[in-house]
């Protein structure tokens, strides 16, 4: 029996816990396989002083501040959202570097970069990192984690609980590729 083959895209190697749970959990399972690691080459950024981060984030102040004092308060036991690096554990999987093409509201991948991806012959790219994503000027077309229609006018790929879609040829960003969106 084939096993689905499974491309990650993620910003970098410290993701959440259940990022790296449901990673461990594909990579544990019988039908599939993670054989591609799509990560983000972040630009550097200038450090900000602490009056510049307060003026940034002025605008979500109080809810930081409460979800700061909540942490502290009522620990749980098992946070689901602490990061963990994965970057050990998927040492040996092929990782691609893409730099994306920025847009006002939207990123591209360079040809060469599709390409690289295209060459690796997935079926199903999670899409755990950057923003959104586009391909010869349209949408990178995905349903939402629950199964909402989000940018596609396309035909649905029929995947576990409509996570996913199928890309009509050359409209996603890997033609004949399933890209699930965040989960």
């Amino acid at each position: 029996m084939n096993r689905l083959r499974i491309g990650v895209m993620i910003n970098d190697s410290h993701q959440p816990a259940w990022v790296a749970a449901m990673l461990n959990e594909l990579l544990s399972s019988d039908i599939a396989e993670i054989c591609l690691m799509i990560r983000k080459a972040l630009e550097p950024c200038a450090e900000q002083t602490f009056a510049r981060k307060l003026i940034s984030k002025r605008t979500n102040l109080a809810y930081l501040l409460y979800m700061r004092m909540d942490r502290k308060l009522f620990q749980p036991k098992r946070d689901a959202f602490a990061p963990v690096d994965i970057g050990a554990r998927f040492a040996n999987c092929p990782t691609i570097e893409v730099t994306p093409i920025r847009k006002k509201f939207s990123e591209r991948f360079p040809a060469e970069a599709v390409e690289q991806i295209r060459s690796h012959n997935l079926d199903v790219i999670l899409r755990l990192g950057f923003g959104i994503l586009q391909y010869r000027g349209r949408p990178a077309r995905l349903l939402g984690g629950d199964g909402r229609q989000l940018r596609n006018r396309g035909s649905v790929a029929a995947t576990p609980r409509g996570v996913g879609s199928r890309y009509a040829a050359g409209a996603g960003p890997v033609p004949d590729t399933t890209v699930v969106g965040h989960l």
